[in-house]
């Protein structure tokens, strides 16, 4: 498994930027709504503190947990997410 930076600097800066966050908690989150979606960690890291709390806020709030693997619900999407490639 491959551990991107950025997905772990995302979940720290959650911590030390909005109180009651759990690092470990945040971190699982961010890593199976990139598995369900996809999420752009380096955008999300530089993103503005709307969009930062958008997404850490939105998927904390909207993964299921109950199953696995946790897919989140709702209909909610992070505003981070990557590019998709159009097939031509």
């Amino acid at each position: 498994m491959i551990i991107n930076k950025n997905y772990l600097d995302c979940s720290l800066r959650a911590c030390e930027t909005f109180n009651n966050i759990d690092y470990e908690t945040t971190k699982i989150d961010l890593f199976y709504a990139d598995e369900d979606i996809g999420i752009d960690f380096n955008q999300l890291y530089h993103a503005n503190l709307e969009t930062f709390a958008h997404d850490i806020f939105g998927i904390a709030n909207n993964i299921n947990r109950e199953t696995y693997p946790p897919k989140l619900i709702n209909g909610f999407v992070p505003r981070c997410r990557p590019v998709k490639k159009h097939q031509h």
